[in-house]
């Protein structure tokens, strides 16, 4: 199942920022849809997409299966299932995004799609 995440969300360079929470009901495996839009052409940027998982919405752990990175230059990047498809057995996923390189923030749209694997 489809649920978008975030639409136009602004991320610093100096600190990341989370998606809000979704329940994997009864899915196993999530697959990350993002689109970077980098509105200074002149900056490169390194976005990292980091899926975490949770089984009480309190606790949150890095899946072994992620991060994903990508360098972004001029426009836009849209990246379309990163991080192929990763297993999970938790109850709750999320993104984390973080900009580690960069002199602006970056704006990101994203979604996960959750499935039955």
């Amino acid at each position: 199942m489809y649920q978008q995440l975030e639409s136009n969300l602004w991320v610093p360079t100096s600190n990341g920022e989370v998606s809000p929470a979704v329940s994997m009901q009864g899915s196993n495996a999530v697959v990350i849809d993002l689109t970077i839009i980098n509105q200074n052409g002149l900056a490169t940027f390194t976005v990292t997409a980091q899926l975490q998982e949770s089984n009480d919405l309190q606790n949150w752990i890095n899946s072994a299966a992620s991060p994903s990175t990508v360098t972004v230059t001029q426009g836009t990047a849209n990246l379309t299932n990163i991080g192929a498809v990763m297993k999970s057995g938790a109850t709750y996923v999320r993104v984390k995004y973080t900009v580690t390189v960069g002199a602006s923030p970056i704006c990101i749209t994203s979604g996960v799609n959750t499935s039955l694997q």
